[in-house]
């Protein structure tokens, strides 16, 4: 059999795999059993990655299209078992198409009584207000127009993810077709329905502005993707690729258009205050984190350290030097305390703190300075865009204190057109933070198993040392780094 037929049977086998999820999904099969389909899933996309669609490339792009759009269908029909972001997607829709401000108030506000219907009930954190931005809003609000059911958000997301596959063949015309049949990407936007495909879509775009120096394009990209989802936010510094006055200018267009849609996010509603629904999620959730552990517990170690110093009880930790700042912050969004204390608890030493809780929040600001480190160091490189963005994003779930598996398709986009692997495997490797979801279902507990993570971040890591060792062999000591303005993007 030829390289080229094999390929064809690798793209349908892999469709087909998928759709027996979907069906299995339909047929009320154990949320575990539909993932197990979803991973057997990429033994034959293994197969189309190494072999391709030898075809020519604008072909090859529209008959993968065609094949995931099959496959997409099936699981747009099927109930979203993996996870319920769906449903508050839905609530946020219902909520903005009645008139009513959708940050202002939780799901469970007797405001809202009379708009609660059959899928209330599986909003998930219904005591927090929305966290998604404005642009997010929008997207729910027209598959809200569609239907108000799971199905519409889910082929929404699905014509996204299609569309983002149309912008990763301008970027790399031969590697597309691995970006439509990717399964957890495809099963993320079709199943799952998750708004995350737009935010991949518009960090794509982004990336293919800056690679033909469409400056002020990029700017309004990077943006969009902030109003989906904040990561837009991590390719502002690589604005700065761009000639010193048109980069300037970009990275002030995608400021002033970021801060602008935020602004609902962090001021409406119950947002003003520690319990809003951003500030839970920025300062308290985890789960599936990988570098994040290491930030956390150094962290953790050092105010351990620092708090005895201080004569603080073990765990504790005194900064009396903070009592004005806490006092005028007390309350608000920016209340450090909102991250060790349950909403409405008081203490009685605002300044003290339980090393832990203070040590998760240094640790997050720690990310974020480690993400930015690796932006300003390709700026500095004038590294290419795509090849930028790729690590810029890569850095960011590797060190993240929340990486569901739909984050992922932030990077797969990025992944697939620079023709890394490391992104590749990981969204294979990740169907193993679905592994408690049989147990959550029944009750209610969402309990991770350590070994399976650090399974999950060792393959990761493990492709990524030796993908660099590869590409510094064979470029002989020294990795090219491309040119930040050019149409040719780094393999």
């Amino acid at each position: 059999m030829t390289q080229r037929r094999l390929a064809y049977v690798a793209a349908i086998a892999t469709a087909a795999l998928l759709i027996v999820a979907a069906l299995g999904a339909m047929r009320g099969a154990r949320p575990s059993d539909v993932v197990l389909a979803i991973a057997t899933a990429f033994v034959p996309y293994a197969g189309l990655v190494w072999w391709h669609l030898a075809d020519d490339a604008r072909r090859a792009t529209h008959i993968a299209i065609a094949i995931a759009l099959v496959a997409g269908l099936a699981l747009v029909c099927a109930p979203p078992l993996l996870s319920d972001d769906v449903y508050r997607y839905l609530w946020d829709a219902r909520v903005l198409r009645h008139g009513i401000d959708p940050y202002a108030y939780p799901p469970t506000d007797p405001a809202l009584i009379d708009l609660r219907d059959a899928l209330h009930a599986r909003i998930n954190h219904p005591d927090l207000p929305t966290i998604y931005p404005p642009l997010a809003q929008l997207v729910f609000a027209l598959a809200d127009s569609i239907a108000h059911a799971p199905w519409s958000m889910k082929l929404v997301a699905l014509i996204a993810h299609l569309a983002t596959t149309l912008v990763v063949a301008r970027l790399a015309p031969d590697r597309a077709p691995l970006h439509a049949l990717n399964p957890l990407a495809l099963e993320e936007a079709a199943l799952g329905g998750h708004v995350d495909a737009f935010a991949g879509l518009f960090l794509a775009l982004s990336v293919l502005a800056m690679a033909r120096s469409a400056w002020s394009r990029a700017a309004l990209a990077i943006a969009s993707a902030t109003a989906i989802k904040l990561v837009g936010m991590v390719l502002v510094p690589l604005l700065a690729l761009a000639p010193r006055a048109r980069g300037g200018i970009a990275i002030a267009i995608s400021i002033t258009l970021g801060v602008s849609v935020l602004a609902p996010v962090s001021l409406a509603g119950h947002a003003r205050d520690d319990t809003s629904g951003l500030g839970h999620y920025a300062r308290r959730w985890r789960g599936n984190e990988g570098g994040f552990v290491l930030l956390a517990e150094g962290s953790a170690l050092a105010l351990e350290g620092l708090g005895r110093v201080s004569g603080a009880p073990p765990g504790w930790i005194r900064l009396p030097f903070l009592a004005p700042v806490i006092a005028r912050v007390r309350g608000t969004a920016l209340d450090p305390r909102a991250t060790m204390l349950a909403p409405k608890k008081e203490v009685q030493r605002p300044t003290s703190f339980e090393t832990r809780h203070l040590g998760d929040l240094l640790a997050r600001a720690l990310a974020l300075f480690i993400v930015l480190g690796v932006a300003i160091a390709h700026v500095r490189k004038r590294s290419a865009p795509l090849r930028a963005a790729r690590d810029v994003v890569l850095a960011l779930l590797l060190v993240a204190p929340q990486v569901h598996p739909w984050y992922l398709v932030w990077l797969l986009p990025l992944e697939v057109a620079s023709g890394r692997a490391t992104g590749l495997v990981w969204s294979a490797s990740m169907l193993v933070a679905y592994a408690p979801i049989d147990v959550w279902l029944v009750s209610g507990t969402w309990q991770e198993a350590p070994i399976a993570r650090a399974v999950e971040y060792a393959i990761v890591i493990a492709v990524l040392c030796s993908e660099h060792t590869w590409r510094k062999t064979r470029s002989g000591g020294a990795i090219s780094h491309g040119t930040p303005c050019s149409d040719h993007l780094d393999p």
